[in-house]
């Protein structure tokens, strides 16, 4: 269900999901507050500390390191929000205890001194991650004995941010975590951060400065949309299934067959199969194939979609149909270095994707997005796009009327 974030309720809801998840209490001059039963070494299956050093050394890692470099030719995303997100912090009110600390929401942090986080404050998640993996280094002995130290090399140390401060990409790293902490099943999966990039843009850009201050929350819920409709995609058990991502392939082979029966047996003669290209251009909703503005605009099609995602097949034929002339003559290194790296302008993509839907449509009108039994299913109102049918209904009402 799509939550509102611009109401009372959807944003209250999402400063739950953010203190519940995101905001953990560490005293690291001091004890937790849990009891003895509860410590940094415990092996405990409901152990807060094990929860905490699970989600900073495999999750949190991950999501930090993929959300500093989102979109590098952007300056955009390294550039300080403009509502940067306040956290809890010591005050009398405030429990010394991870469980309970949604009554601390909305006040600031103090500055941390050398590192150190000040008794009964909480770590922004750029901050848990720098001081687990950032402050350590690495010790190397030379056969000289001469010792050389080095900071690791996983996440960049390029921060001139001061306390209180956040860039975009830090907006995006808590929604991601965020899902990923309410997603069990799913959790994070690397190139989720190519998805929400460009949904955030569109709301921490806008001329409305309340559809900026809400930018994070109304990113969330629009991803957890775009997620509930696409997630199969990222569930390794369900790569097999009609959703998943070999059914997205089948589903390519079927509408390239239909268009282009001689490339399609190029391509098989090649041995280049769809998950040799075709996987990052499915499941990244092709953000890494054009520039940020064109995939706005690319994705404005997509959701416009009636079959939602259907489309994303049919750019993806018309991405193959534009490199015909060099995959007819090319051999399979060739092939896939062209296909790998698509350089055709989104006005021509487009373009040619609507002659590949129409003779698609011609040929054939199947229901592309579910199977029974193995054999399509035939329903020609699945696959026609909302401007169409809609241009279909008022043909419809003209022609009624005389």
């Amino acid at each position: 269900m799509f939550v509102d974030a611009n109401s009372v309720f959807g944003l209250s809801v999402f400063l739950d999901y953010s203190a519940n998840m995101c905001v953990v209490c560490v005293e690291m001059n001091g004890d937790m507050g849990l009891g003895e039963e509860d410590h940094p070494l415990s092996c405990a299956s409901n152990s807060e500390w094990q929860q905490y050093f699970t989600d900073n050394s495999e999750l949190l890692q991950q999501i930090d390191k993929d959300c500093r470099r989102l979109f590098p030719d952007y300056a955009f995303f390294q550039k300080p929000t403009e509502f940067p997100a306040t956290v809890p912090t010591t005050d009398e009110s405030c429990p010394t205890s991870p469980v309970e600390e949604s009554s601390c929401l909305g006040k600031v942090a103090p500055k941390c001194s050398g590192g150190v986080v000040p008794k009964g404050s909480y770590l922004t998640l750029r901050k848990r991650v720098e001081l687990s993996v950032l402050e350590a280094i690495n010790v190397s002995h030379d056969r000289y004995g001469i010792v050389t130290k080095s900071s690791p090399e996983q996440v960049a140390k390029s921060y001139t941010l001061g306390d209180g401060d956040e860039t975009h990409w830090e907006v995006i790293e808590r929604v991601l975590f965020i899902y990923a902490k309410l997603n069990k099943t799913t959790g994070y999966v690397q190139g989720m951060n190519e998805l929400i990039g460009p949904i955030y843009h569109v709301f921490a850009t806008s001329p409305n400065k309340g559809s900026r201050e809400f930018a994070e929350a109304d990113s969330f819920f629009c991803f957890v949309s775009l997620m509930a409709e696409n997630r199969d995609i990222y569930t390794k058990t369900m790569d097999n299934s009609v959703d998943g991502i070999q059914g997205k392939f089948q589903q390519l082979n079927h509408v390239l067959k239909t268009v282009d029966w001689d490339l399609f047996l190029s391509l098989q003669k090649q041995r280049i199969h769809p998950q040799f290209y075709a996987f990052r251009w499915l499941s990244l909703l092709f953000t890494q194939e054009f520039h940020l503005p064109d995939i706005e605009r690319l994705w404005d099609t997509l959701f416009a979609d009636a079959d939602r995602f259907f489309y994303s097949i049919i750019v993806a034929v018309a991405m193959l149909t534009l490199e015909r002339p060099t995959i007819l003559q090319a051999n399979f290194n060739d092939s896939m270095y062209t296909l790998q790296h698509y350089n055709h302008t989104l006005d021509l993509t487009l373009q040619q994707a609507s002659l590949v839907y129409d003779k698609y449509m011609t040929v054939t009108k199947p229901k592309v997005s579910s199977f029974n039994g193995g054999s399509l299913e035939k329903d020609s109102s699945a696959t026609v796009p909302w401007i169409n049918r809609k241009l279909q209904s008022v043909k419809g009402s003209l022609s009624s009327s005389h």
